[in-house]
């Protein structure tokens, strides 16, 4: 199992982590099987899909993005047996794994397979030297030329990109390697102003290989100007996104520059808003930019597709617009709010977003970003490793503040994170917490963030990313979390969430985008209610009491007896809670599922959607201990806990097999410390990355933790057998 658990996460990885310090590009490591290249593969088929569909016809189109689709289908499996390993027999984690593995192949091979068959494609099949004409228009700022090489009938082939700058000069050499086999991408970037001539010189390392003698035509462009309004008529900031009618994405000069940003971020001007719910493009229409008021460009006459956005509580606006040589005119666009959550004393925010503040010039970057997504709270967090940290910040507390009228950004951390406890998150510090020593010791971490009136609690809850299961196990029971990040990539997760709420525990449910990770800050969001004033203070203490609902574009109420989520409500045995929710959304781009009210985890009523919205009143019995919640797809509230004749809100009928769950756990903890036989084997497995010598130096108070987690669950399974 470990041996196929490794391959599928490197496959994985190879693709998450394109661009992390230390790792090579493309191409650069010798492929030995289909799986192994089939990150690469679908690295180029998206770089086509998304930057150059104008290369591809509707075939290749529907080929290459179903075989992506087969790719990141296989990729979630991994992700999930990855963090499910305590629930699955061997046998089923293994067989899950290989069909991954075969997903991940066959993918590879229909995009190869799709590659092959592209129009335009320059077959270089010969082992001599060839000369090619090939003439080219590049009507925006970039085109791309696709060759193949097939020498071998049994070599698996790379796939790589290349950058091409057409201003350097007349000639330019390209080394593509000496794959016998190869797909590869010829970017064409920084066109001349006019039609010319380049030769291009193809060589495979000291051996030529190819001379292309191509011809550019460079289309007259004209003047588009866009204005970006809100209900009120004020200019505003927003998200928005320029297509031809090849679905070829376009970005001004205005559009915020992401080079600044920090570690993985690329120099570039866009981001992909594939989670955002709110935005109106589907497949193909996902390259967002974002502004101030609007933008100006030029651009070859012709139709195009024109969106804008301003988060979920906005109407989103999907245009065809045309550019016309004779034309000089100005393209209006209205957004116009269905909802003001804020009039509600509902304040949005994003607890999870990673931005590099160099200085307070990052603010200005920030406020048009967070603002164009329309995001009241920003958390920007400084992240870390065993090794060192990343995005830094140039200040903490007061200081580390950026306040404006509609928001505030406020300085936290994602750190400590390990692959073999979890990843943590501490909110509104006052100074970073870090301690490399001690670095596989959450709970001093969590007590001196709340020491500095921050929070405490963990990312990746929703689908148990990082194996967060093991800390929360030590440290949920230990009173030391305040927070569980249940959304993430516009996806609710609660299997996890669900354990701990249904043994008595109690979280606030959080969400986060976990930019550059994520596509765009606040596609996974958590509103707090403070009243109809915006204060950061009141926002973290209303996080604290729980009083949240996460969305990805639903928009919830939910109230027991009045009480609002986070709230508890002790009544006696038998009593009625009168029960009241709505899911809402503003059309029907936004998708709304049935609205369900669940106890103790079960669904206790639902009520399917009339329209854009789905609601429920009735009474429910509190015959004991529970707590309720509101969900629909893409949104959760934190429950209401209704105690009943003051007994502890927890399934009972649950409750052992719950202990026993987090008993293994702990079991499953104090093996990784072991020194001996496959305790070590696994901790060697899941420290791959990380410090063993630091990991090994803090056994000891980690060990000691893991006992205290271990007597509370232990005196819980007493207190149930008592009948309490």
């Amino acid at each position: 199992m470990a041996v196929a658990l490794r391959a599928g996460l490197l496959a994985l990885f190879a693709l998450l982590s394109f661009g992390w310090p230390g790792r090579t590009g493309w191409g650069q490591q010798p492929p030995r099987s289909w799986l192994a290249v089939a990150p690469d593969a679908r690295a180029l088929a998206t770089l086509l899909l998304v930057e150059y569909p104008d290369a591809l016809d509707d075939a290749a189109r529907k080929e290459l993005h179903d075989a992506t689709r087969d790719y990141r289908e296989a990729t979630s499996v991994i992700l999930t047996v990855s963090g499910r390993r305590l629930y699955l027999t061997p046998e089923q984690a293994q067989r899950s794994l290989k069909e991954a593995d075969n997903l991940h192949q066959i993918a590879a091979r229909r995009m190869a397979a799709a590659f092959q068959r592209l129009p335009g494609l320059i077959d270089l099949a010969g082992d001599a030297p060839v000369r090619i004409s090939r003439s080219v228009s590049l009507p925006f700022e970039s085109g791309v030329l696709l060759l193949h090489r097939g020498r071998s009938a049994d070599a698996t082939p790379e796939f790589m990109r290349k950058k091409v700058d057409l201003s350097a000069a007349d000639s330019v050499r390209i080394d593509v390697g000496s794959a016998p086999n190869f797909f590869c991408a010829l970017e064409l970037v920084s066109p001349p102003k006019a039609s010319g001539r380049r030769r291009l010189q193809l060589s495979a390392g000291p051996n030529p290989l190819a001379e292309i003698d191509l011809s550019v035509a460079i289309p007259p462009r004209f003047p588009l100007r866009v204005e970006i309004r809100d209900g009120d008529g004020r200019l505003t900031e927003a998200a928005a996104g320029l297509y031809s009618a090849q679905r070829r994405p376009s970005v001004p000069a205005a559009a915020i520059d992401f080079s600044s940003a920090g570690f993985y971020y690329q120099p570039v001007r866009y981001r992909n808003s594939r989670y955002a719910k709110y935005w109106p493009g589907g497949d193909g229409f996902t390259r967002t930019f974002f502004v101030s008021g609007g933008f100006t460009m030029e651009l070859p006459a012709g139709v195009y597709r024109l969106m804008a956005s301003k988060g979920p509580e906005y109407l989103a606006v999907d245009r065809t617009i045309s550019i016309a040589a004779d034309g000089n005119g100005v393209e209006k666009v209205e957004l116009r709010r269905w909802i003001d959550m804020s009039e509600r004393g509902w304040h949005s925010g994003d607890c999870h977003i990673h931005y590099a503040r160099a200085d307070k010039e990052a603010d200005q970057r920030l406020l048009l970003w967070t603002q164009a997504e329309d995001l009241r709270m920003a958390n920007i967090l400084r992240m870390g490793d065993v090794a060192q940290t990343y995005y830094e910040q140039y200040a903490y507390g007061k200081e580390g503040r950026f306040l404006h009228p509609r928001g505030a950004l406020v300085t936290g951390q994602e750190d400590p994170r390990t692959g073999i406890l979890g990843h943590t998150l501490s909110l509104n510090l006052q100074a970073p917490i870090r301690d490399a020593r001690r670095y596989y010791l959450y709970s001093p971490v969590f007590d001196e963030a709340r020491r500095q009136g921050g929070l405490a609690g963990y990312p990746h809850v929703g689908n148990d990313g990082f194996s967060v299961r093991r800390d929360m196990t030590i440290n949920v029971p230990r009173g030391k979390v305040d927070f569980a990040e249940i959304l993430e990539f516009a996806e609710v997760g609660t299997e996890l969430y669900y354990e701990f709420l249904n043994l008595g525990f109690r979280l606030t449910a959080v969400a986060g985008s976990d930019v550059p990770w994520g596509r765009t800050v606040g596609e996974s969001r958590v509103y707090a209610h403070t009243g109809a004033k915006f204060d950061p203070d009141q926002w973290f203490e209303a996080v604290k009491r729980g009083c949240t609902f996460v969305t990805a574009g639903p928009m919830l109420e939910f109230t027991v007896n009045g009480r609002l989520p986070g709230e508890q409500l002790e009544v006696v045995k038998g009593q009625a809670l009168r029960v009241h929710a709505e899911a809402k959304v503003g059309s029907p781009q936004v998708p709304l599922s049935r609205l369900e009210i669940v106890a103790n985890g079960d669904v206790v009523r639902f009520a399917d959607p009339a329209g854009n919205s789905a609601a429920l009143d009735f009474e429910l019995p509190a015959d004991t201990s529970l707590w309720i919640a509101a969900r629909t797809t893409g949104a959760h509230t934190t429950p209401i806990y209704v105690v009943v004749d003051g007994k502890r809100h927890w399934k009972t009928s649950e409750v052992p097999a719950l202990l026993e769950r987090r008993l293994r756990v702990l079991d499953e903890i104090e093996k990784l410390m072991d020194e001996s036989g496959a305790g070590k084997a696994g901790a060697q497995r899941d420290m791959e990355g990380e410090s063993a010598a630091v990991f090994a130096e803090t056994r000891q108070e980690l060990r000691s933790m893991v006992r205290e987690a271990r007597a509370e669950y232990l005196r819980l399974r007493e207190e149930v057998k008592r009948g309490r």
